[in-house]
């Protein structure tokens, strides 16, 4: 295949149910009777298929959104309350709140425990009935309100009690305005391990966290999952295949948790790197996470009056709308006022032979009045988008910003910003994206601008 190369130069849930749950040095998990799981399951069936970015190509290394997630591991503990789901995806919430709007603030678990009328989330739930609940509110509410914190981890496992806090008594205010909030299944089955592979990361690769649920059925098969949690450090590993093909007893039941990264830096040890909601387990889990291995069969089904896969694999989409509320995380200080700094990026001409082998971009800019990294991306119709940073090399992925920022109170205009070459690339439309983002919290600055130029 004929490849490019660039460099860079820069100069400056709903229903009634009948539920136990088990627990076990806090390792609550849900049990639903076998109607509700099934009506969980059809639920979930239902949702739509996550988007899968084709821009995006599959990468081999390692790859984080944790540092994305505000969260304290010891207290992010469900205690004896089976409300893994939510601890799930609120997770997505957060972290794709901070990726993609620079808003680090943890949201409240205990809202929904408390003000989710029609079942009791404690007893369990789903990422359907996670995303109608907060559709139908319209509102996040900040883990740091009054009364918003979570209380619910003393639950009877039999789910008896009522909630630990009245509904009333969370304020719901300061909020986060929800413009639409949904969840999405992300195919895993039926593709291959390859493509369940691809498609999970393509998904963290778009800023999005993971939401895994995965269905254990038997009492020895969470006894073992128990001991991997309570007796081993975070390096290590953890398959479900050990259960694959056999029958549900009265152990049966399933947990969720939060996907935040991989690594497959090593053929041998190749994992993704999950959040639990399990607190620490007494100190081997300082960060709350652990391993589940990667190269596993995502077809892997067990029996319950059906057969039913025994992981899955989700993401919460969500919009936040209205004007941002501080955040109670330290931030740098940053110079103010702070009006948009976009990045515009135009090549010397539209039109030009492959024979010359270069084009010069140039950059001008509105006045910077705050730090702010420019980008440039090269989309091409033969290998996706490519990054440009100020690292001097082209990615076919997107990038970390360099510590390279520009900070001005005058305009740039005229800037010379890189100088392309291009080696024996195909005919065809190519196109130039620019843009900044704020140097501290990483968030788009202003609009992107797109400048096709044709290579003849």
């Amino acid at each position: 295949m004929k490849k490019a190369i660039l460099f860079l130069v820069l100069l400056s849930a709903l229903f009634p149910m009948s539920t136990a749950l088990m627990a076990q040095n806090e390792c609550t998990i849900m049990q639903p009777d076998l109607a509700t799981f099934k009506q969980w399951m059809a639920q979930d069936m239902s949702l739509p298929k996550a988007y899968i970015d084709p821009a995006i190509k599959p990468k081999r290394g390692s790859a984080s959104l944790l540092g994305y997630l505000p969260y304290i591991p010891a207290e992010r503990n469900q205690g004896n309350c089976g409300d893994c789901w939510t601890w799930a995806a609120t997770g997505c919430m957060e972290i794709w709140h901070n990726y993609s709007y620079g808003i680090a603030d943890r949201l409240s678990i205990q809202f929904i425990n408390s003000c989710k009328t029609d079942t009791f989330p404690c007893c369990g739930g789903n990422p359907y009935g996670f995303a109608t609940w907060y559709a139908a509110q319209g509102i996040a509410v900040p883990w740091s309100n009054s009364g918003a914190s979570f209380a619910d981890g003393g639950t009877a496992p039999d789910c008896s009690s009522a909630p630990a806090v009245a509904c009333s008594s969370i304020s719901t205010s300061p909020n986060y305005p929800l413009n639409s909030i949904s969840a999405s299944l992300i195919t895993t089955t039926g593709v291959g391990q390859a493509t369940a592979i691809a498609n999970i990361k393509n998904v963290l690769a778009q800023g999005k966290a993971v939401y895994w649920g995965f269905w254990l059925p038997r009492t020895v098969d969470w006894d073992n999952y128990r001991n991997f949690w309570n007796n081993n450090n975070e390096t290590v590993l953890w398959s479900p295949e050990f259960c694959y093909g056999a029958t549900a007893d009265s152990g049966f039941g399933g947990h969720a948790e939060l996907i935040v990264g991989y690594n497959d830096d090593n053929l041998s040890n190749q994992y993704w790197i999950v959040v639990n909601s399990w607190g620490t387990a007494s100190g081997n889990r300082p960060n709350g996470i652990n391993h589940l291995k990667m190269n596993i069969n995502y077809d892997g089904q067990y029996y319950n009056s059906g057969w039913w896969p025994v992981v899955r694999f989700y993401t919460v989409d969500v919009s936040f709308g209205g004007g941002p509320i501080p955040t109670p995380t330290p931030q740098p200080p940053t110079p103010t006022p702070k009006p948009p700094c976009p990045v515009r990026v135009d090549p010397d001409q539209t039109s030009f032979s492959a024979a010359s082998d270069q084009i010069d971009l140039y950059a001008s800019t509105d006045t910077l009045t705050t730090w702010c990294y420019p980008f440039v991306r090269i989309v091409t119709p033969y290998y996706g988008t490519y990054y440009l940073t100020s690292r001097l090399v082209m990615y076919p992925y997107p990038m970390p910003y360099t510590p390279y920022s520009i900070t001005t109170t005058g305009p740039l205009s005229g800037l010379f910003l890189c100088g392309v070459w291009w080696r024996n690339l195909y005919p065809g439309t190519y196109y130039v994206e620019s843009g900044a983002v704020n140097a501290y919290s990483l968030s788009l600055i202003g609009p992107i601008y797109t400048v096709p130029f044709t290579l003849n």
